[in-house]
């Protein structure tokens, strides 16, 4: 090879491994791409727009099983008194939670009746999802949606899954948590992927 082409190889290969430095997946789809920013979450207009709709699926608003939360994250009855996870009385419907004012947002309350939540913290850096997020979204059967946490550096995965023990544990190197039941999850409707 002459001076000329191993120049030009070595300034391909600087080229291409800046792109995998750079890349990161689409918020929305999930497909790799190089951002045009430090702050790009989409990897087109039409995955930005659709990921802001903040629809929220059928299986969780069809469902009397919201509460509200405070900042510290406590349940609360749209009257902005304690809820409990095991007490439907303090619960109500989707448009009644997102209507209250009290605490600052809304959550699910899971019951054993087939969803299920897969919280999985400290696994977004500067807008970027580990790869080993995708790995486990993949691998978990029945995602209908997945869902950027409160603090911005999480995500639930919600499927429908068999009610069982909760748990808490490293996974592949993740802090996940497991639930199915007897438990309240904060819902912000900030869509990661094209689930549901």
């Amino acid at each position: 090879m002459s001076t000329a082409e191993l120049q030009k190889l070595a300034a391909d290969v600087a080229v291409e491994l800046r792109r995998r430095a750079l890349s990161r997946r689409c918020e929305w789809c999930g497909s790799s791409f190089v951002p045009k920013s430090a702050k790009g979450r989409f990897c087109s207009p039409r995955c930005r727009v659709a990921a802001h709709r903040n629809l929220l699926p059928g299986e969780l608003t069809s469902r009397a099983r919201w509460v509200r939360w405070s900042a510290a994250k406590v349940p609360l009855t749209v009257d902005g008194d304690p809820a409990k996870a095991n007490d439907a009385s303090t619960w109500t419907t989707y448009e009644n939670a997102k209507a209250s004012a009290a605490g600052v947002g809304v959550g699910f309350v899971l019951n054993g009746d087939g969803i299920a939540c897969i919280d999985v913290d400290d696994c977004i850096t500067d807008g970027a999802v580990d790869d080993r997020v995708w790995d486990l979204i993949d691998a978990t059967e029945g995602v209908f949606m997945v869902e950027i946490s409160p603090s911005g550096n999480g995500v639930h995965i919600w499927h429908h899954g068999a009610a069982g023990k909760g748990s808490r544990r490293l996974e592949n190197g993740l802090k996940v948590e497991r639930y199915s039941k007897g438990r309240y999850v904060t819902v912000t409707g900030r869509r990661l992927g094209n689930h549901g």
